[in-house]
């Protein structure tokens, strides 16, 4: 086949020689593509390569050329056989050709070639003829100019091309060529092509002056495809900040104006990526580009400022903000316009996105001009007797201060003896808390104040802080929260309480603490914990001290308060040994009260910690106090049995703390833990915990790893598993065979559930870490265990499926292999179900194994994979299974649609709906309320798929409005009924009247928030078809 297309082309190419050229041409271009010149016979590096001496009709090397890709013209050239200028030369009597067609194919060829060289090949001599001609070509047919307009880009990339030859270009595009008559592809490459321009080779754009400006405004006029006018706007931007517009600036702005304000909304797929913010980011940077543009931009902003376009409004004054700094004394013209739109947005907001639109431009007006623009009569509206425009005025008064210093300073001055004197002197509470309020978000201005000596506040503050703390014991809790926040934003400026005021304030707040109502004490707390880290630890001490006094008598508020005000290592120093003695006396303890409070205390501990991990020292701290403590308290409680350390959740809770620690304590400390805690579980040796244990401690009888033990010593399993699961990967853990064998029996033999789950988790978190390949028992043993032990299947099921979620995350070989023992259990009739539920287990986050701060193995996309291992056996099973052995398939699906992300699963969606429906009609809430979930995502992303569904979907949905069980079945299903209202009119409405009157029993039921769904699903199924609504 090959020889017979070459011999063709070879006898088309002799008639063209022959005289025949024009048609040749054109049957040639029928017949070459890239791969039958590949395979010509003739074709070889040397015969294909172009030597112009070597053509075999050297007085028609242009048709000859036509034949080659461009890319073997392009090596050609870069192996130096011969120059580009050799190419047009032997492109000649295509590009001056009279035809139209051949200097199409031949200005087309020569494009291609000059766009696959490097940009620094070309030398100054072929630049030089090369733009020349390419100039010239721009006065050819318009077909010919997309060729020439790529080519110039590129050749304008080039870092030898001189100044002229870039005015050269630039001048002949300009005057020759209309450029919006260009497609938008061609366009952006001009515009791509100027924007490297200014970004590369300013200075010789600069040097055009006034020229190059108006000819861009030229090519840019009337440009509206949004790609482009990214690119676009950019462009002006550089323009106008770096080239002297001359005569031209309202030209240039004209050109841009058009755009304001956008009004895009991109399809909903967005094919391009291009958004509004995007465009709206571009046009205000042009806008405020520079100042030359006030004259002509703030008379528009104020046309759009005075519209009743919410969206112009708002645009408007966030362009008002960012052209104000460029603009600066030019505002000034039109600061009374200005300020009189700022004022109504303020005064009487639409919207507080408005209002803040309009609050920003003020500050940034302000802070743009030499003197204030905000007349003088708005601090008078703050001894307002009716209180309407006091909450406005401040905030107006608050922008102008938020913009200089020297604003902040005259606004303060002004302003904060008035509301002192206002708040001093008014009797009603509700009126002293609107002042009080405004002079604490005055402070907040300051925060960020570093100069003590200029403070604003500095003449202020012996009134400010005596008001604060005399209002501080206000039998008002309204005002005594306000005080409290008084000090706190006091406290925030930099340097403006000394430590003694300090530590008086937080006496005062802790006296708010210990007060009954329960808002002021909220806001105490919060108040003593931003202070306390800043406190001498004397004052932290006597603190702790008050409230474990206090603690006697309300032992709950003392123990929350300590929890909150732990952020620091000094507050940490003082509660957690606390929190500690009181577990070790509550171990000597019996009955209920002892072990809710030795729960309540297990979770403050915890929460502390947590809340301080990131904290070196804290971390530190807890590793030398906590971690010896609790392994003695646990470990006498355990062995002692006492009452609260039969409770899991306690040691469980405890387990949790030693775990934050380890994991995030540095790598040498919790690596001489993991061998002192072996050692401990395995021989019984504390001779590696030093001091850590008494030397007293029994533990003759501690056989936490036993099968006969108590579940009081089993329940230890947690601590063990806190320690060894969160060592860094590259931690090699000792005698890990031995202990994954004990990790496997006690998982499947222990009789207390907890422990035993605890086993199989440990068991997988250690599998997940392992280097090597799995230990112990293989996955065949594992599943001949399932069927030949009744006693221990239940057991093994959840050691499988947390070994399987073990080698998912990691993303092992053998993980398809568990995968599909699970996936075969799902027929059995007695483990079928508790498989199909332990797919939970595979598939949700789990917060005390196999998770990121564990340092364990999770590899990107785990549930996306084990979606795509079981969909379709899944599927199959369903179809396959008898139908009383059909549950688990829909259970396990279930699960899939919960946990595995929406991406993953759309493309499967039309295969699993006959199985989402079979879900509805199953018993099950759990079941119900997944499946309901998923439901809601896919009327939102594939309405279409649904919409053949629509008359089960409806009976099924119904059906579950009635279920008087569980409020959420109820209104997951009242939400998906309402969302199906979004479906085509001519689908809906055979079911508008049923679905209305079913619902009616529903605007009565028992519970609220199931009657407003109710009304606002039956609201949208009565409106269906109205006019006005879509």
């Amino acid at each position: 086949m090959a020889a017979s297309v070459s011999d063709g082309l070879m006898v088309l190419i002799e008639n063209a020689v022959n005289g025949g050229q024009n048609n040749a041409v054109s049957e040639i271009s029928k017949v070459i593509t890239p791969n039958t010149v590949m395979s010509f016979p003739w074709f070889s590096n040397e015969t294909m390569d172009i030597s112009l001496s070597g053509f075999p009709y050297p007085h028609h090397d242009g048709l000859k050329l036509l034949i080659h890709p461009p890319s073997i013209i392009r090596s050609g050239i870069q192996e130096k056989r011969y120059k580009l200028l050799d190419v047009v030369e032997a492109l000649g009597p295509y590009l001056t050709s009279a035809e139209l067609q051949r200097r199409v194919e031949g200005i087309k060829l020569l494009t291609d070639v000059i766009q696959l060289l490097p940009t620094e090949w070309l030398n100054i001599k072929e630049l030089g003829v090369l733009v020349s001609f390419m100039c010239d070509r721009l006065k050819d047919h318009h077909s010919i100019i997309p060729y020439v307009i790529k080519a110039a880009s590129s050749l304008l990339r080039s870092d030898d091309i001189s100044a002229t030859e870039i005015h050269q270009m630039l001048s002949a595009i300009s005057n020759e060529i209309h450029i919006q008559s260009l497609t938008q592809s061609e366009r952006r490459c001009f515009y791509q092509m100027i924007e490297y321009l200014l970004t590369n080779r300013l200075a010789d754009l600069q040097a055009m002056s006034g020229d190059f400006v108006f000819g861009y405004i030229q090519c840019m006029d009337g440009e509206k495809d949004p790609r482009n006018l990214v690119i676009a706007f950019n462009c002006v931007t550089i323009i106008a900040t770096n080239l002297s517009l001359g005569p031209f600036v309202e030209d240039l702005f004209d050109v841009i104006a058009c755009y304001f304000p956008v009004d895009f909304t991109p399809p909903s797929d967005n094919p391009h990526g291009i958004t509004k913010a995007q465009l709206v980011g571009g046009l205000r940077r042009c806008l405020s580009s520079t100042s030359q543009f006030a004259e002509f931009c703030l008379p528009l902003l104020l046309e759009k400022l005075t519209s009743m376009i919410q969206s112009a409004k708002i645009d408007a004054f966030l362009t008002l903000a960012a052209c104000s700094p460029v603009y600066g004394e030019k505002l000034l013209e039109f600061s009374g316009s200005l300020w009189s739109c700022i004022r109504k947005e303020v005064y009487a907001p639409m919207t507080e996105a408005l209002e803040e639109a309009a609050l920003t431009a003020l500050s940034a007006m302000t802070s743009a001009v030499s003197k204030l623009i905000i007349p003088p009569d708005v601090s008078r509206h703050l001894c307002d007797p009716e209180e309407k425009l006091i909450v406005p005025s401040s905030k107006l008064l608050r922008a102008v201060g938020s913009a200089s210093n020297p604003a902040c300073w005259i606004v303060f001055q002004e302003v904060l003896p008035l509301l002192l004197d206002q708040s001093e002197q008014l009797k009603q509470i509700s009126d002293r808390k609107l002042l009080i309020q405004q002079i604490i978000d005055f402070l907040q201005l300051l925060s960020d104040w570093q100069d003590f000596g200029s403070n604003p506040a500095l003449p202020f503050k012996e009134r400010l802080y005596t008001s604060f703390i005399l209002l501080m014991s206000h039998n008002s809790p309204t005002l005594c929260q306000l005080a409290v926040q008084g000090v706190v934003a006091l406290y925030a400026v930099p340097g403006l309480l000394s430590q003694e005021e300090l530590q008086t304030c937080s006496q005062h707040i802790l006296l708010a603490v210990l007060r009954n109502d329960r808002d002021t004490r909220k806001t105490a707390v919060s108040a003593l914990s931003v202070v306390c880290p800043h406190l001498m630890s004397d004052c932290i001490e006597n603190i702790c001290t008050q409230l474990q006094k206090h603690g006697e008598t309300d032992n709950e508020l003392c123990l929350e308060v300590m929890s909150k005000i732990s952020s620091c290592l000094n507050v940490v120093k003082e509660v957690v040994p606390y929190y500690l003695s009181c577990l070790e006396q509550l171990s000597k303890e019996s009955g209920d009260k002892a072990l809710t409070k030795a729960v309540t205390i297990s979770d403050h501990l915890y929460s502390v910690i947590q809340n301080t991990r990131h904290s070196e020292d804290c971390v530190n701290f807890c590793y030398d106090v906590v971690i010896p403590r609790v392994f003695n308290t646990c470990l006498s409680g355990a062995l002692n049995c006492c009452y609260v350390f039969k409770e899991w959740t306690v040691v469980e809770k405890l387990a949790a703390c030693v775990r934050v620690i380890v994991c995030h304590t540095e790598e040498r400390r919790a690596q001489r833990l993991l061998l002192a805690t072996i050692s401990l579980f395995l021989d019984h040796d504390t001779s590696q915990f030093n001091d850590i244990l008494p030397q007293d401690l029994d533990l003759s009888e501690f056989c936490t790893f036993s099968v006969e033990g108590t579940s009081c010593q089993t329940q230890l399993i947690c601590l063990f598993t806190a320690v060894v699961c969160s060592q860094p990967v590259t931690v090699e853990i000792p005698r890990h065979t031995e202990i994954l064998t004990n990790l496997l029996n006690l998982a499947t033999r222990w009789q207390h559930l907890p422990s035993a789950t605890t086993a199989a988790k440990c068991f997988a978190g250690l599998v997940n870490k392992l280097s090597d390949d799995i230990p112990g028992p293989s996955v065949t043993k594992l599943a001949g265990e399932l069927i030949s032990s009744p006693e221990f299947q239940q057991r093994a099921v959840l050691v499988l499926l947390w070994l399987t979620k073990a080698l998912l995350m990691r993303n092992h070989p053998d993980q398809r292999q568990l995968v599909n023992a699970l996936l075969g259990l799902l027929a059995d009739a007695k483990l079928g179900v508790r498989i199909a539920e332990g797919f939970r287990i595979l598939l949700e986050d789990s917060q005390d194994i196999l998770t990121t701060e564990m340092h364990s193995q999770i590899q990107f996309m785990y549930k996306q994979r084990l979606f795509v291992f079981t969909v379709d056996d899944l599927t199959d099973g369903f179809r396959n299974a008898k139908q009383d052995l059909r549950l688990p398939y829909l259970v396990a699906v279930s699960y899939l649609l919960q946990y595995v992300p929406r991406e993953a699963v759309m493309p499967y969606l039309p295969m699993l709906m006959p199985l989402m429906i079979q879900c509805l009609q199953q018993d099950g809430e759990d079941l119900w309320l997944s499946t309901l979930s998923t439901l809601e995502h896919m009327i939102h992303e594939s309405p279409e798929l649904l919409t053949t569904y629509l008359d089960d979907l409806l009976t099924h949905l119904l059906e579950l409005t009635r279920y008087k069980s569980n409020m959420k079945v109820r209104i997951a299903s009242l939400r998906c009924l309402c969302l199906l209202t979004s479906f085509p009119l001519h689908v809906l409405v055979p079911h508008q009247r049923h679905v209305t009157k079913k619902l009616i029993p529903l605007l009565d039921d028992h519970k609220r928030l199931v009657r407003r769904q109710a009304v606002l699903t039956r609201e949208k199924w009565i409106l269906i078809g109205a006019p006005g609504t879509d």
